[in-house]
């Protein structure tokens, strides 16, 4: 603006000076009648409670929005409700009367989300929307982290390894990520196995009672001969993975390798498990930049994927014994 008026850099700098030195801070509500804007973007925190702010998941998440809009000028604000419509109409209402620019909503916190949400003249961008008509959608790319960690095994000398994911009559929970896991073992000439289990409701809500659900579905399962490593649908089933082969003295990596996927319980685990990514804070970082590009006037791609990348640590080795 200094420039289109014809401002010199000299009198900037004196402005500057003197405002610093009368501690002279600018008004918020001036600032947003001059340029239309509130410099805020709201988060959809799903019903009741601390919502998403209870969850590492999310937290995670929530952190990268963070960091990235006060980056880009921006606050965040959280917009919850008693149910999940009541935080969604909030939401939409904060958006209608301008008290924020745009709105990212976690898509998995809500059963559906309403047409008239994407309708806005402002920006909306969902985390995780698969299944949803967004116009942008921020979601993890799980294919480089699963491939990464599959050619980890195979440099380590494996030859034949198990994926063990949640599913039901054979079909898989989110099955991109299983898919990833056997075109990455076709590529690297290994024997890719499959077993699925039930994923327990009580995995919902307690960490203690989900990983004592998966303990027990893996310990009546059969798993198959000859398998020296596993790959894991997420960090849960591997540390469960941990605990069942600690009970039954096969040793990790020595007996058996273990690799998880999400990156939430690896570095406390026994040992510290080698794990793919969620990468959660680069998704809230992405979000935001979809947001700061359509606010400035650009056109962010429908889909942005966040690769996912695999972390190594103790829970991996060269080929032993098997199960």
């Amino acid at each position: 603006r200094a420039v289109e008026l014809r401002i010199s850099a000299a009198c900037i700098a004196r402005v500057r000076a003197a405002a610093k030195a009368l501690g002279y801070r600018g008004n918020y509500h001036a600032s947003t009648l001059a340029t239309g804007r509130s410099y805020t973007i709201g988060l959809t925190t799903g019903a009741g409670g601390p919502g998403i702010l209870a969850v590492d998941y999310w937290g995670a998440i929530l952190g990268g929005i963070g960091h990235a809009a006060r980056q880009g000028g921006y606050d965040v604000l959280l917009a919850g409700g008693s149910s999940c419509e009541d935080a969604l109409d909030h939401a939409m209402q904060l958006l209608e009367t301008g008290r924020i620019d745009a709105l990212v909503a976690p898509r998995q916190l809500f059963r559906t989300l309403p047409a008239t949400l994407f309708a806005s003249r402002r920006p909306v961008v969902t985390i995780g929307g698969h299944d949803v008509g967004s116009p942008h959608d921020v979601r993890l790319d799980p294919g480089p982290g699963i491939a990464e960690a599959v050619a980890h095994l195979a440099a380590l000398g494996h030859r034949s390894v198990l994926w063990i994911g949640f599913g039901r009559g054979g079909k898989a929970t989110l099955p991109e990520r299983r898919a990833a896991f056997r075109v990455a073992a076709r590529a690297h000439g290994l024997t890719g196995r499959d077993l699925l289990i039930a994923e327990p409701e009580s995995l919902r809500n307690q960490i203690d009672e989900g990983l004592a659900a998966i303990r027990a579905a893996l310990a009546s399962a059969t798993w198959p001969a000859g398998v020296t490593a596993v790959c894991c649908f997420n960090d849960m089933i591997a540390v469960a993975v941990l605990e069942l082969l600690r009970d039954r003295g096969v040793r990790v990596p020595r007996d058996l390798s273990v690799i998880g996927f999400d990156d939430l319980l690896g570095a406390a685990a026994s040992p510290p498990l080698t794990t793919v990514s969620h990468c959660l804070a680069e998704i809230g970082t992405t979000a935001v930049q979809v947001v700061l590009e359509a606010l400035a006037g650009g056109k962010p791609p429908a889909v942005s994927l966040v690769p996912s990348r695999l972390v190594v640590r103790a829970s991996t080795g060269a080929p032993g014994t098997g199960v």
